[in-house]
């Protein structure tokens, strides 16, 4: 489904984004503690 495909990219791209915008360290557990 691309719906799902879409939304996983996305996700990812959120996440290094966070990372090179914030010059931290990837978190795996970054979705579990934001809300």
């Amino acid at each position: 489904n691309m719906l799902i495909i879409g939304a996983a990219m996305r996700k990812l791209v959120h996440i290094i984004y966070g990372v090179l915008k914030n010059k931290i360290p990837f978190d795996p557990d970054y979705s579990l503690k934001s809300p």
